[in-house]
Protein backbone atom coordinates (compact mmCIF):
# COMPACT_ATOMS: atom_id res chain seq x y z
CA UNK A 1 0.00 0.00 0.00
CA UNK A 2 1.37 3.70 -0.84
CA UNK A 3 0.05 6.16 1.32
CA UNK A 4 0.25 9.82 1.28
CA UNK A 5 -1.55 13.09 3.18
CA UNK A 6 -3.28 14.51 -0.19
CA UNK A 7 -3.53 12.21 -3.25
CA UNK A 8 -4.96 13.85 -6.59
CA UNK A 9 -6.47 12.19 -9.06
CA UNK A 10 -5.97 14.03 -12.82
CA UNK A 11 -3.41 15.92 -13.67
CA UNK A 12 -4.88 18.85 -15.66
CA UNK A 13 -4.59 22.67 -14.29
CA UNK A 14 -7.31 22.32 -11.91
CA UNK A 15 -5.25 19.16 -10.07
CA UNK A 16 -2.11 20.94 -10.21
CA UNK A 17 -3.04 24.39 -8.80
CA UNK A 18 -4.54 22.03 -6.13
CA UNK A 19 -1.33 20.68 -5.05
CA UNK A 20 0.48 23.65 -5.48
CA UNK A 21 -1.65 25.71 -3.21
CA UNK A 22 -1.39 22.95 -0.82
CA UNK A 23 2.74 22.83 -0.56
CA UNK A 24 2.72 26.47 -0.80
CA UNK A 25 0.64 26.85 2.43
CA UNK A 26 1.25 23.02 4.39
CA UNK A 27 5.09 22.78 2.91
CA UNK A 28 5.28 19.55 4.66
CA UNK A 29 2.46 18.08 3.02
CA UNK A 30 2.95 14.62 1.53
CA UNK A 31 1.16 15.66 -1.80
CA UNK A 32 0.65 13.18 -4.91
CA UNK A 33 -1.02 13.17 -7.85
CA UNK A 34 -1.96 9.54 -9.64
CA UNK A 35 -2.78 10.22 -13.58
CA UNK A 36 -3.51 8.09 -16.16
CA UNK A 37 -1.43 10.62 -18.84
CA UNK A 38 2.15 12.41 -18.27
CA UNK A 39 0.88 16.06 -16.79
CA UNK A 40 2.01 17.92 -19.80
CA UNK A 41 -0.07 15.83 -21.77
CA UNK A 42 -3.72 16.21 -19.69
CA UNK A 43 -6.27 17.41 -21.87
CA UNK A 44 -6.31 21.04 -20.55
CA UNK A 45 -3.50 21.85 -23.04
CA UNK A 46 -5.96 21.68 -26.17
CA UNK A 47 -7.68 25.10 -24.39
CA UNK A 48 -7.26 27.30 -27.02
CA UNK A 49 -9.56 30.46 -26.06
CA UNK A 50 -7.88 32.13 -23.24
CA UNK A 51 -9.15 32.84 -19.51
CA UNK A 52 -11.38 35.49 -18.67
CA UNK A 53 -10.59 38.53 -16.05
CA UNK A 54 -11.48 42.01 -15.79
CA UNK A 55 -7.79 43.30 -15.77
CA UNK A 56 -8.82 46.25 -17.89
CA UNK A 57 -5.74 45.90 -19.86
CA UNK A 58 -7.74 47.03 -23.37
CA UNK A 59 -10.59 48.46 -24.16
CA UNK A 60 -13.44 49.26 -27.22
CA UNK A 61 -12.61 52.28 -28.69
CA UNK A 62 -15.98 54.34 -30.74
CA UNK A 63 -15.06 52.48 -33.97
CA UNK A 64 -15.25 48.88 -31.96
CA UNK A 65 -11.58 48.52 -32.35
CA UNK A 66 -9.44 47.11 -29.08
CA UNK A 67 -7.25 49.50 -28.50
CA UNK A 68 -4.63 49.38 -25.18
CA UNK A 69 -6.83 51.57 -21.80
CA UNK A 70 -3.68 53.51 -20.95
CA UNK A 71 -4.78 53.36 -17.60
CA UNK A 72 -8.44 53.40 -17.48
CA UNK A 73 -9.28 50.29 -16.35
CA UNK A 74 -13.02 51.60 -15.11
CA UNK A 75 -15.18 50.27 -17.79
CA UNK A 76 -14.75 46.26 -16.41
CA UNK A 77 -15.37 44.85 -13.26
CA UNK A 78 -15.26 42.04 -11.25
CA UNK A 79 -19.01 42.51 -11.55
CA UNK A 80 -19.77 42.87 -14.78
CA UNK A 81 -17.91 40.10 -15.49
CA UNK A 82 -20.39 37.90 -13.22
CA UNK A 83 -23.13 39.73 -14.72
CA UNK A 84 -22.13 38.54 -18.03
CA UNK A 85 -21.34 34.94 -16.68
CA UNK A 86 -25.19 34.79 -15.37
CA UNK A 87 -26.71 35.82 -18.54
CA UNK A 88 -25.01 33.23 -20.48
CA UNK A 89 -25.63 30.79 -18.22
CA UNK A 90 -29.26 31.06 -18.44
CA UNK A 91 -30.34 30.64 -15.15
CA UNK A 92 -28.42 27.88 -13.99
CA UNK A 93 -25.67 29.23 -12.22
CA UNK A 94 -25.05 30.04 -8.84
CA UNK A 95 -24.59 33.56 -8.12
CA UNK A 96 -22.23 33.07 -5.09
CA UNK A 97 -19.85 31.12 -7.24
CA UNK A 98 -20.33 33.03 -9.89
CA UNK A 99 -19.54 36.25 -7.73
CA UNK A 100 -16.35 34.58 -6.64
CA UNK A 101 -15.41 33.18 -9.92
CA UNK A 102 -15.17 36.24 -10.93
CA UNK A 103 -13.99 38.24 -7.89
CA UNK A 104 -10.51 36.31 -7.85
CA UNK A 105 -10.07 35.96 -11.46
CA UNK A 106 -7.67 39.15 -11.49
CA UNK A 107 -5.68 37.45 -9.03
CA UNK A 108 -5.48 34.35 -10.71
CA UNK A 109 -4.12 35.59 -13.85
CA UNK A 110 -1.60 37.33 -12.12
CA UNK A 111 -0.32 34.10 -10.14
CA UNK A 112 0.14 32.42 -13.19
CA UNK A 113 2.22 35.75 -14.91
CA UNK A 114 4.55 35.18 -11.53
CA UNK A 115 4.81 31.85 -12.21
CA UNK A 116 6.32 32.41 -15.53
CA UNK A 117 3.27 31.58 -17.91
CA UNK A 118 4.23 33.45 -21.11
CA UNK A 119 0.81 35.41 -21.83
CA UNK A 120 0.88 37.46 -25.28
CA UNK A 121 1.24 41.36 -24.73
CA UNK A 122 0.28 44.92 -25.43
CA UNK A 123 1.97 47.46 -27.25
CA UNK A 124 2.56 48.63 -23.48
CA UNK A 125 3.51 45.32 -22.07
CA UNK A 126 0.32 44.66 -19.70
CA UNK A 127 -1.40 40.88 -20.63
CA UNK A 128 -2.95 41.45 -23.59
CA UNK A 129 -7.07 40.80 -23.97
CA UNK A 130 -9.58 40.02 -26.45
CA UNK A 131 -13.12 39.82 -27.07
CA UNK A 132 -15.35 36.84 -26.52
CA UNK A 133 -18.73 35.70 -27.39
CA UNK A 134 -20.90 36.68 -24.26
CA UNK A 135 -18.62 39.29 -22.73
CA UNK A 136 -19.41 43.31 -23.31
CA UNK A 137 -15.97 44.01 -22.53
CA UNK A 138 -12.71 42.29 -23.84
CA UNK A 139 -11.65 40.72 -20.87
CA UNK A 140 -10.26 37.01 -22.41
CA UNK A 141 -6.57 36.95 -21.60
CA UNK A 142 -4.33 34.34 -23.75
CA UNK A 143 -0.86 33.01 -24.83
CA UNK A 144 -1.60 33.63 -29.13
CA UNK A 145 -4.19 31.04 -29.63
CA UNK A 146 -2.08 28.06 -26.80
CA UNK A 147 -3.44 29.32 -23.44
CA UNK A 148 -4.40 25.89 -22.01
CA UNK A 149 -0.76 24.83 -23.29
CA UNK A 150 0.96 27.42 -21.73
CA UNK A 151 -0.41 27.45 -18.13
CA UNK A 152 -0.25 23.91 -18.44
CA UNK A 153 3.67 23.78 -18.61
CA UNK A 154 3.92 26.62 -16.49
CA UNK A 155 2.20 24.68 -13.07
CA UNK A 156 4.28 21.84 -14.20
CA UNK A 157 7.16 23.15 -13.73
CA UNK A 158 6.02 24.58 -10.21
CA UNK A 159 4.93 21.15 -9.60
CA UNK A 160 8.79 19.83 -10.14
CA UNK A 161 9.88 22.73 -8.29
CA UNK A 162 7.74 22.46 -5.25
CA UNK A 163 9.05 18.56 -5.26
CA UNK A 164 5.27 16.99 -5.78
CA UNK A 165 5.03 13.63 -6.53
CA UNK A 166 3.78 12.37 -9.65
CA UNK A 167 2.75 8.72 -10.95
CA UNK A 168 2.23 9.21 -14.72
CA UNK A 169 0.14 6.46 -16.40
CA UNK A 170 -2.11 4.96 -13.55
CA UNK A 171 -5.44 4.30 -14.14
CA UNK A 172 -7.86 4.57 -11.12
CA UNK A 173 -10.50 1.82 -10.99
CA UNK A 174 -12.38 2.67 -7.33
CA UNK A 175 -12.93 4.88 -4.47
CA UNK A 176 -11.80 3.26 -1.42
CA UNK A 177 -14.12 4.64 2.00
CA UNK A 178 -14.57 3.19 5.06
CA UNK A 179 -16.30 4.49 8.25
CA UNK A 180 -18.08 7.49 6.01
CA UNK A 181 -14.70 8.92 4.89
CA UNK A 182 -13.19 8.50 1.87
CA UNK A 183 -9.38 6.53 2.64
CA UNK A 184 -7.83 6.49 -1.15
CA UNK A 185 -8.34 4.72 -4.59
CA UNK A 186 -7.13 1.35 -6.03
CA UNK A 187 -5.38 1.54 -9.52
CA UNK A 188 -3.63 0.32 -12.02
CA UNK A 189 -0.34 0.82 -12.54
CA UNK A 190 -0.64 0.49 -16.87
CA UNK A 191 2.99 0.08 -17.14
CA UNK A 192 3.59 -2.85 -14.87
CA UNK A 193 0.10 -4.14 -14.55
CA UNK A 194 0.17 -4.33 -10.93
CA UNK A 195 -3.02 -3.55 -9.17
CA UNK A 196 -2.05 -0.99 -5.95
CA UNK A 197 -4.05 0.76 -3.20
CA UNK A 198 -3.44 4.35 -2.02
CA UNK A 199 -4.32 5.63 1.50
CA UNK A 200 -4.89 9.02 1.59
CA UNK A 201 -6.52 11.56 4.17
CA UNK A 202 -7.82 13.72 1.60
CA UNK A 203 -8.48 12.85 -1.98
CA UNK A 204 -9.06 14.61 -4.93
CA UNK A 205 -10.68 14.18 -8.13
CA UNK A 206 -9.45 16.16 -10.91
CA UNK A 207 -10.30 13.56 -13.87
CA UNK A 208 -11.14 16.46 -16.68
CA UNK A 209 -14.26 16.24 -18.93
CA UNK A 210 -16.09 13.30 -20.74
CA UNK A 211 -17.24 14.42 -23.79
CA UNK A 212 -15.01 11.46 -25.41
CA UNK A 213 -18.44 10.09 -24.92
CA UNK A 214 -19.72 11.43 -27.83
CA UNK A 215 -18.71 10.35 -30.99
CA UNK A 216 -18.78 14.25 -32.80
CA UNK A 217 -16.21 15.83 -29.86
CA UNK A 218 -13.31 18.17 -29.46
CA UNK A 219 -12.23 16.43 -26.39
CA UNK A 220 -9.61 14.21 -26.37
CA UNK A 221 -9.05 11.02 -26.27
CA UNK A 222 -8.37 10.14 -22.97
CA UNK A 223 -11.54 12.63 -21.43
CA UNK A 224 -13.61 9.35 -20.48
CA UNK A 225 -15.12 10.45 -17.78
CA UNK A 226 -13.47 8.51 -15.02
CA UNK A 227 -13.72 10.74 -12.32
CA UNK A 228 -17.59 10.57 -12.73
CA UNK A 229 -17.54 6.68 -12.87
CA UNK A 230 -15.78 6.65 -9.72
CA UNK A 231 -18.25 8.74 -7.45
CA UNK A 232 -21.22 7.12 -9.09
CA UNK A 233 -20.17 3.48 -8.70
CA UNK A 234 -19.39 4.99 -5.01
CA UNK A 235 -23.09 5.25 -4.80
CA UNK A 236 -22.54 9.03 -4.97
CA UNK A 237 -24.86 11.57 -7.06
CA UNK A 238 -24.27 13.14 -10.93
CA UNK A 239 -25.53 16.95 -10.99
CA UNK A 240 -26.32 18.29 -14.39
CA UNK A 241 -24.97 15.66 -16.67
CA UNK A 242 -27.01 16.18 -19.09
CA UNK A 243 -25.93 19.71 -19.91
CA UNK A 244 -23.14 19.56 -22.76
CA UNK A 245 -22.49 22.62 -25.19
CA UNK A 246 -22.45 22.52 -29.06
CA UNK A 247 -19.83 24.40 -31.16
CA UNK A 248 -20.95 25.26 -34.04
CA UNK A 249 -17.65 24.88 -35.79
CA UNK A 250 -16.66 21.68 -35.38
CA UNK A 251 -14.03 20.73 -38.39
CA UNK A 252 -16.06 18.03 -39.98
CA UNK A 253 -14.84 14.40 -39.84
CA UNK A 254 -12.69 15.36 -36.40
CA UNK A 255 -14.61 17.12 -34.48
CA UNK A 256 -11.60 19.61 -33.83
CA UNK A 257 -13.13 23.74 -33.16
CA UNK A 258 -12.39 26.40 -35.17
CA UNK A 259 -12.58 29.33 -32.78
CA UNK A 260 -15.82 31.08 -32.48
CA UNK A 261 -14.25 34.27 -32.88
CA UNK A 262 -14.07 33.73 -36.77
CA UNK A 263 -17.72 34.54 -36.57
CA UNK A 264 -17.12 37.79 -34.99
CA UNK A 265 -14.72 38.80 -37.64
CA UNK A 266 -16.96 38.75 -40.58
CA UNK A 267 -16.91 34.37 -41.45
CA UNK A 268 -20.08 33.21 -42.99
CA UNK A 269 -21.98 30.07 -42.60
CA UNK A 270 -23.71 28.30 -46.00
CA UNK A 271 -25.70 25.39 -46.72
CA UNK A 272 -26.08 23.58 -49.42
CA UNK A 273 -27.08 25.87 -51.48
CA UNK A 274 -24.76 28.30 -50.53
CA UNK A 275 -27.08 30.35 -49.08
CA UNK A 276 -26.62 32.18 -45.32
CA UNK A 277 -27.70 29.16 -42.98
CA UNK A 278 -28.55 31.37 -39.89
CA UNK A 279 -31.14 33.57 -42.51
CA UNK A 280 -33.77 31.46 -41.92
CA UNK A 281 -32.76 31.09 -37.67
CA UNK A 282 -31.17 34.10 -36.48
CA UNK A 283 -31.62 37.97 -36.89
CA UNK A 284 -27.76 38.56 -36.16
CA UNK A 285 -27.35 35.62 -38.39
CA UNK A 286 -23.27 34.34 -37.41
CA UNK A 287 -23.48 36.65 -34.27
CA UNK A 288 -26.42 34.64 -32.82
CA UNK A 289 -25.85 32.77 -29.29
CA UNK A 290 -23.66 29.34 -30.28
CA UNK A 291 -26.21 27.33 -28.89
CA UNK A 292 -29.09 28.89 -31.40
CA UNK A 293 -26.36 28.61 -34.36
CA UNK A 294 -25.44 25.22 -33.38
CA UNK A 295 -29.19 24.20 -33.70
CA UNK A 296 -29.62 26.47 -36.57
CA UNK A 297 -27.08 24.40 -38.16
CA UNK A 298 -28.85 20.55 -36.68
CA UNK A 299 -32.32 22.33 -38.10
CA UNK A 300 -30.63 22.85 -41.64
CA UNK A 301 -29.14 19.37 -41.93
CA UNK A 302 -32.41 17.97 -41.06
CA UNK A 303 -34.14 19.87 -43.63
CA UNK A 304 -32.30 18.43 -46.26
CA UNK A 305 -30.31 21.30 -46.44
CA UNK A 306 -26.90 20.63 -45.77
CA UNK A 307 -23.72 20.33 -47.70
CA UNK A 308 -21.79 17.79 -49.37
CA UNK A 309 -22.27 14.25 -50.55
CA UNK A 310 -24.15 13.32 -47.70
CA UNK A 311 -25.66 16.19 -46.91
CA UNK A 312 -24.61 16.16 -43.23
CA UNK A 313 -22.53 19.47 -42.68
CA UNK A 314 -22.25 23.13 -43.63
CA UNK A 315 -19.94 25.22 -44.75
CA UNK A 316 -17.49 28.21 -43.13
CA UNK A 317 -16.50 30.78 -45.57
CA UNK A 318 -13.64 32.88 -44.83
CA UNK A 319 -12.21 33.37 -48.56
CA UNK A 320 -13.49 37.23 -48.10
CA UNK A 321 -11.37 37.72 -44.79
CA UNK A 322 -8.01 39.00 -44.99
CA UNK A 323 -5.44 35.86 -45.23
CA UNK A 324 -2.79 37.40 -43.59
CA UNK A 325 -5.46 38.33 -40.62
CA UNK A 326 -6.13 34.55 -41.07
CA UNK A 327 -2.52 33.28 -40.81
CA UNK A 328 -2.23 35.86 -37.53
CA UNK A 329 -4.99 35.08 -35.59
CA UNK A 330 -6.21 31.05 -36.85
CA UNK A 331 -3.12 29.35 -37.74
CA UNK A 332 -5.48 26.17 -36.38
CA UNK A 333 -8.07 26.62 -38.83
CA UNK A 334 -5.19 26.58 -41.91
CA UNK A 335 -3.34 24.20 -39.88
CA UNK A 336 -6.39 22.12 -39.12
CA UNK A 337 -7.62 22.09 -42.76
CA UNK A 338 -4.69 21.25 -44.65
CA UNK A 339 -3.84 18.51 -42.61
CA UNK A 340 -7.01 16.44 -41.81
CA UNK A 341 -8.69 17.58 -44.97
CA UNK A 342 -6.22 18.45 -47.43
CA UNK A 343 -7.98 21.96 -48.25
CA UNK A 344 -7.19 25.62 -48.12
CA UNK A 345 -9.37 27.74 -46.07
CA UNK A 346 -7.86 31.33 -48.28
CA UNK A 347 -9.82 29.56 -51.65
CA UNK A 348 -12.07 26.64 -50.29
CA UNK A 349 -15.09 26.56 -48.14
CA UNK A 350 -14.30 24.14 -45.05
CA UNK A 351 -17.04 21.76 -43.67
CA UNK A 352 -18.10 22.31 -40.45
CA UNK A 353 -21.11 20.68 -37.87
CA UNK A 354 -21.60 20.96 -34.22
CA UNK A 355 -19.32 19.40 -32.14
CA UNK A 356 -19.67 18.47 -27.99
CA UNK A 357 -17.10 21.31 -26.74
CA UNK A 358 -17.94 21.56 -23.04
CA UNK A 359 -19.18 19.52 -20.34
CA UNK A 360 -20.96 21.67 -18.00
CA UNK A 361 -22.30 19.20 -15.16
CA UNK A 362 -19.79 16.43 -13.01
CA UNK A 363 -19.74 15.49 -8.96
CA UNK A 364 -21.61 18.12 -7.05
CA UNK A 365 -19.34 20.00 -4.54
CA UNK A 366 -19.35 23.50 -2.70
CA UNK A 367 -17.22 25.63 -2.90
CA UNK A 368 -14.15 24.62 -1.28
CA UNK A 369 -14.80 21.27 -3.35
CA UNK A 370 -15.77 19.20 -1.47
CA UNK A 371 -18.06 16.32 -2.69
CA UNK A 372 -21.40 16.37 -1.57
CA UNK A 373 -23.45 13.23 -1.18
CA UNK A 374 -27.46 12.99 -2.07
CA UNK A 375 -28.48 15.31 1.27
CA UNK A 376 -26.28 17.94 -0.14
CA UNK A 377 -24.11 16.78 3.30
CA UNK A 378 -20.07 16.92 2.19
CA UNK A 379 -18.27 13.18 2.33
CA UNK A 380 -15.62 13.50 4.09
CA UNK A 381 -11.84 13.02 2.94
CA UNK A 382 -13.53 13.72 -0.76
CA UNK A 383 -13.05 16.49 -2.79
CA UNK A 384 -13.27 17.49 -6.64
CA UNK A 385 -12.18 20.19 -9.04
CA UNK A 386 -12.06 21.12 -12.69
CA UNK A 387 -14.09 19.74 -15.01
CA UNK A 388 -15.52 16.66 -13.35
CA UNK A 389 -16.70 19.07 -10.68
CA UNK A 390 -20.24 20.53 -10.21
CA UNK A 391 -20.34 24.09 -8.11
CA UNK A 392 -22.54 25.54 -10.36
CA UNK A 393 -20.60 27.85 -11.66
CA UNK A 394 -21.33 26.54 -15.15
CA UNK A 395 -24.89 26.87 -15.16
CA UNK A 396 -26.57 26.05 -19.02
CA UNK A 397 -23.57 27.56 -21.45
CA UNK A 398 -19.98 28.20 -20.34
CA UNK A 399 -18.78 31.82 -20.98
CA UNK A 400 -15.44 31.30 -22.81
CA UNK A 401 -12.61 32.02 -21.01
CA UNK A 402 -14.43 30.76 -17.86
CA UNK A 403 -13.23 27.44 -18.28
CA UNK A 404 -9.58 27.70 -17.36
CA UNK A 405 -10.14 30.25 -15.03
CA UNK A 406 -12.79 28.10 -13.13
CA UNK A 407 -9.52 25.31 -13.19
CA UNK A 408 -7.15 27.66 -11.95
CA UNK A 409 -9.58 29.35 -9.27
CA UNK A 410 -11.32 26.57 -7.96
CA UNK A 411 -8.14 24.26 -7.81
CA UNK A 412 -6.64 27.11 -5.78
CA UNK A 413 -9.12 27.34 -2.99
CA UNK A 414 -10.06 23.76 -3.38
CA UNK A 415 -6.19 23.50 -1.92
CA UNK A 416 -6.41 26.03 0.64
CA UNK A 417 -9.06 24.31 1.75
CA UNK A 418 -7.31 20.93 2.00
CA UNK A 419 -3.93 22.56 3.47
CA UNK A 420 -6.36 24.45 6.17
CA UNK A 421 -7.87 20.45 7.62
CA UNK A 422 -4.70 18.98 6.88
CA UNK A 423 -3.23 20.04 10.46
CA UNK A 424 -7.09 18.49 12.19
CA UNK A 425 -6.89 15.86 9.47
CA UNK A 426 -7.21 12.11 11.56
CA UNK A 427 -4.78 9.56 11.42
CA UNK A 428 -4.48 6.98 7.91
CA UNK A 429 -7.98 5.10 9.06
CA UNK A 430 -8.61 1.53 8.09
CA UNK A 431 -8.64 0.64 4.38
CA UNK A 432 -11.28 -1.27 3.11
CA UNK A 433 -10.01 -4.49 3.41
CA UNK A 434 -12.27 -5.23 0.49
CA UNK A 435 -11.39 -2.70 -2.15
CA UNK A 436 -8.38 -3.79 -3.52
CA UNK A 437 -9.81 -7.63 -4.01
CA UNK A 438 -12.51 -6.49 -5.96
CA UNK A 439 -10.77 -4.38 -8.23
CA UNK A 440 -8.41 -7.24 -8.65
CA UNK A 441 -10.78 -9.42 -9.24
CA UNK A 442 -12.94 -6.74 -12.06
CA UNK A 443 -9.36 -6.30 -13.62
CA UNK A 444 -8.74 -10.37 -13.87
CA UNK A 445 -12.03 -11.32 -15.34
CA UNK A 446 -11.74 -9.02 -18.22
CA UNK A 447 -8.79 -10.78 -19.05
CA UNK A 448 -9.88 -13.83 -19.01
CA UNK A 449 -13.43 -13.04 -20.16
CA UNK A 450 -14.54 -14.85 -23.37
CA UNK A 451 -16.76 -13.74 -26.12
CA UNK A 452 -17.18 -12.76 -29.58
CA UNK A 453 -17.23 -8.50 -28.97
CA UNK A 454 -14.74 -6.72 -29.49
CA UNK A 455 -13.92 -3.27 -26.68
CA UNK A 456 -13.04 -1.09 -29.80
CA UNK A 457 -16.57 -1.99 -31.83
CA UNK A 458 -18.81 -1.84 -28.55
CA UNK A 459 -17.29 1.50 -27.87
CA UNK A 460 -18.10 3.17 -31.36
CA UNK A 461 -21.80 2.32 -30.88
CA UNK A 462 -21.88 3.88 -27.77
CA UNK A 463 -20.51 7.14 -29.24
CA UNK A 464 -22.69 6.71 -32.17
CA UNK A 465 -25.69 6.11 -29.96
CA UNK A 466 -24.43 8.87 -27.64
CA UNK A 467 -24.44 11.41 -30.28
CA UNK A 468 -27.66 10.49 -31.88
CA UNK A 469 -29.12 10.79 -28.14
CA UNK A 470 -27.63 14.32 -26.56
CA UNK A 471 -26.89 16.06 -29.43
CA UNK A 472 -28.10 19.55 -29.82
CA UNK A 473 -31.49 18.39 -31.14
CA UNK A 474 -33.16 16.24 -28.52
CA UNK A 475 -36.45 14.65 -28.45
CA UNK A 476 -38.27 12.35 -25.30
CA UNK A 477 -38.95 9.00 -27.96
CA UNK A 478 -35.16 9.08 -29.28
CA UNK A 479 -33.97 9.30 -25.75
CA UNK A 480 -35.95 6.60 -24.24
CA UNK A 481 -35.13 4.55 -27.87
CA UNK A 482 -31.42 5.28 -27.00
CA UNK A 483 -31.80 4.51 -23.19
CA UNK A 484 -32.57 0.92 -24.28
CA UNK A 485 -29.65 1.27 -26.71
CA UNK A 486 -27.71 1.55 -23.87
CA UNK A 487 -29.00 -1.57 -22.02
CA UNK A 488 -28.08 -3.42 -25.42
CA UNK A 489 -24.98 -2.21 -25.35
CA UNK A 490 -24.16 -3.37 -21.70
CA UNK A 491 -25.25 -7.04 -22.78
CA UNK A 492 -22.53 -6.80 -25.60
CA UNK A 493 -19.88 -5.51 -23.05
CA UNK A 494 -20.36 -8.83 -21.42
CA UNK A 495 -19.43 -10.57 -24.30
CA UNK A 496 -16.31 -8.98 -25.08
CA UNK A 497 -12.86 -10.54 -24.89
CA UNK A 498 -9.99 -9.46 -25.31
CA UNK A 499 -6.83 -10.26 -27.68
CA UNK A 500 -4.16 -9.04 -25.44
CA UNK A 501 -4.34 -11.14 -22.15
CA UNK A 502 -1.29 -9.90 -20.78
CA UNK A 503 -0.46 -7.22 -17.68
CA UNK A 504 2.24 -5.07 -19.14
CA UNK A 505 1.25 -2.39 -21.02
CA UNK A 506 -1.85 -3.65 -22.12
CA UNK A 507 -3.56 -0.70 -23.68
CA UNK A 508 -6.76 -2.91 -24.63
CA UNK A 509 -7.68 -3.59 -20.75
CA UNK A 510 -7.94 0.19 -20.69
CA UNK A 511 -9.83 0.76 -23.28
CA UNK A 512 -12.18 -2.06 -21.82
CA UNK A 513 -12.11 -0.57 -18.46
CA UNK A 514 -12.70 3.15 -19.78
CA UNK A 515 -15.67 1.65 -21.80
CA UNK A 516 -17.28 0.01 -18.72
CA UNK A 517 -17.51 2.42 -17.00
CA UNK A 518 -18.50 4.94 -19.69
CA UNK A 519 -21.34 2.52 -20.05
CA UNK A 520 -22.71 3.26 -16.64
CA UNK A 521 -22.65 7.08 -16.54
CA UNK A 522 -24.07 7.57 -20.04
CA UNK A 523 -27.03 6.04 -18.64
CA UNK A 524 -27.27 8.83 -16.39
CA UNK A 525 -26.55 11.44 -19.11
CA UNK A 526 -29.95 10.38 -21.15
CA UNK A 527 -31.59 9.47 -18.04
CA UNK A 528 -31.20 13.23 -16.93
CA UNK A 529 -32.11 14.39 -20.12
CA UNK A 530 -35.10 12.65 -20.14
CA UNK A 531 -35.83 14.07 -16.54
CA UNK A 532 -34.71 17.51 -17.60
CA UNK A 533 -38.34 19.51 -17.75
CA UNK A 534 -36.72 22.57 -19.46
CA UNK A 535 -35.43 24.03 -22.46
CA UNK A 536 -32.08 26.08 -20.51
CA UNK A 537 -29.18 24.45 -21.91
CA UNK A 538 -30.95 21.82 -24.74
CA UNK A 539 -32.21 25.30 -26.91
CA UNK A 540 -33.74 23.36 -29.52
CA UNK A 541 -36.10 20.61 -27.40
CA UNK A 542 -39.37 22.43 -28.15
CA UNK A 543 -41.49 20.09 -26.10
CA UNK A 544 -39.63 21.52 -23.08
CA UNK A 545 -41.22 24.52 -20.99
CA UNK A 546 -39.19 26.75 -19.27
CA UNK A 547 -40.22 26.92 -15.62
CA UNK A 548 -40.24 29.74 -13.66
CA UNK A 549 -37.66 27.97 -11.11
CA UNK A 550 -35.26 26.70 -12.61
CA UNK A 551 -33.47 23.04 -11.23
CA UNK A 552 -30.58 20.85 -11.07
CA UNK A 553 -30.62 17.17 -11.90
CA UNK A 554 -29.56 14.62 -9.57
CA UNK A 555 -28.43 11.20 -11.10
CA UNK A 556 -27.50 8.50 -8.22
CA UNK A 557 -26.84 4.83 -9.35
CA UNK A 558 -29.48 2.17 -7.73
CA UNK A 559 -28.29 -0.76 -6.21
CA UNK A 560 -29.43 -2.69 -9.76
CA UNK A 561 -27.24 -0.54 -11.43
CA UNK A 562 -29.80 1.89 -12.71
CA UNK A 563 -29.92 5.27 -12.87
CA UNK A 564 -32.83 7.57 -10.73
CA UNK A 565 -32.77 10.99 -11.25
CA UNK A 566 -34.32 13.64 -8.91
CA UNK A 567 -34.36 17.56 -8.96
CA UNK A 568 -32.80 20.27 -6.29
CA UNK A 569 -34.07 23.84 -6.64
CA UNK A 570 -31.12 26.10 -8.72
CA UNK A 571 -30.64 29.12 -6.30
CA UNK A 572 -32.25 32.40 -7.95
CA UNK A 573 -30.54 34.60 -9.98
CA UNK A 574 -30.52 38.10 -9.39
CA UNK A 575 -31.43 40.54 -12.03
CA UNK A 576 -28.86 40.57 -14.83
CA UNK A 577 -27.62 43.61 -16.92
CA UNK A 578 -28.30 43.10 -20.46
Amino acid sequence: MIQHDVLIVGSGIAGMRCALEIKRQQPTADVALVTKLYPTRAPSVIEREGIAAALGNVRFDETGALVPSRGDRTFDSPAQHAADTLKYAEGLADPAAVQLLCEQAPKAVYELEHMGTPFSRTAEGRIAQRAGWGHTQPRVAYAADRTGHAITHTLYGELIRFGIKVYPEWYVLSLAHSANRAQGVVALDIRSGETVAFQAKATVLATGSYGRIFGRTNDTQSSTGDGLALAYRAGLPLQDVELVQFHPLGLYSTGFVISERILLDGAHLLNGKRERVLKRYAKELELAPLAVISAAIEHAIAAGDGAGEHKDHVWLDVRHLPANHLREHYPHLLEYAADYLGINPLEQLVPVLPTAAATLGGIPTNLDGAVLDAQQQPVAGLYAVGACASNGVNGANLLPGNALLSAVVFGRRTGAAIAAQLKAAPAHGDFPADALQQALAEVEALLHQQGDMRAGAVRERLLATMSAACGPLRQSELLTQHLGSLHELRAEFNRIALDDKGHVYNAELVEALELSRMLDWGEAIIAGALAREESRGVHSRSEYAAPSTAQHTLTTRQTDGTPQVSHVAAPDMPAVQA
